[in-house]
């Protein structure tokens, strides 16, 4: 085969890997950043994170929430809450930076596919 060929097919299958990978990536992000509270399950978003702070800064005691499946959940506690998502958002994205910054430094097929191996 033509060296330009395969070069180009190297190419092809690298890029496609990096896709691959990062995919692997968000899909792990994506499952971690769920929390549970009081028979509850919330996907944790920046949307999340601000309601429930507005809903603090009104002085609530408590708080109703709509978890993942639209079920309203008391939340007992919402500073404790806030404080809990937060921290898991917080731990959860820069895991993911760091895995990220990872796979952009890798630059071949082989190194691409050892990146995401330990996660």
């Amino acid at each position: 085969m033509d060296k330009r060929l395969e070069d180009a097919f190297d190419i092809v299958k690298y890029q496609q890997t990096l896709i691959n990978q990062r995919d692997l990536l968000k899909q792990w992000v994506t499952t971690r950043l769920h929390y549970a509270e009081n028979g509850g399950l919330f996907a944790i978003t920046p949307e999340l994170i601000s309601m429930v702070s507005i809903l603090i800064s009104d002085n609530r005691p408590s708080i109703v929430l709509l978890d993942n499946n639209n079920t309203p959940i008391l939340i007992k506690n919402p500073i404790q809450f806030l404080n809990n998502i937060k921290e898991l958002y917080f731990e959860i994205t820069n895991q993911y930076y760091a895995e990220y910054q990872k796979l952009c430094e890798k630059r071949n097929v082989k190194d691409l596919v050892e990146c995401n191996e330990e996660l």
